[in-house]
């Protein structure tokens, strides 16, 4: 997935939290879950996707914390695993990226099939955020 689906599972599942330390969990978890739904991500030397991704990400969370006020920290865990990925693979680390990528689904749609699934997750998490 995308930072923007991540953000906003993080988000939602961060209206389970009590703490700002339980809301980064919640999202770590909800990054996690998504990861394991087949999709289709862009590469990361895309770098007008990866700029367009993560404003996207942070204009949704902006919006999602005023609602809630733990959404911010939820966000966040939500894109942390994929910014350590990066991290680790700039820096030639290797302490989460195996997990990481062993939790990744092997499945691999073709491109508008995974990227309606990150639409629908989207769609879903914010209708979701609106129903509460």
């Amino acid at each position: 997935m995308v930072a923007t689906p991540h953000a906003l599972a993080g988000a939602f599942a961060s209206r389970f939290a009590r703490s700002p330390r339980g809301a980064v969990a919640a999202g770590v978890i909800s990054h996690l879950a998504l990861d394991r739904i087949p999709h289709t991500d862009y590469r990361l030397g895309n770098r007008k996707a990866l700029v367009a991704d993560f404003a996207a990400a942070t204009l949704v969370t902006a919006v999602l914390a005023r609602r809630h006020r733990l959404a911010a920290s939820g966000a966040f865990g939500g894109v942390l695993p994929d910014l350590a990925m990066v991290a680790e693979l700039r820096t030639g680390l290797r302490v989460t990226l195996p997990l990481h990528h062993a939790n990744h689904t092997s499945i691999e749609p073709p491109v508008v099939i995974g990227v309606l699934t990150q639409i629908i997750t989207a769609a879903a998490l914010i209708a979701g955020f609106h129903r509460r």
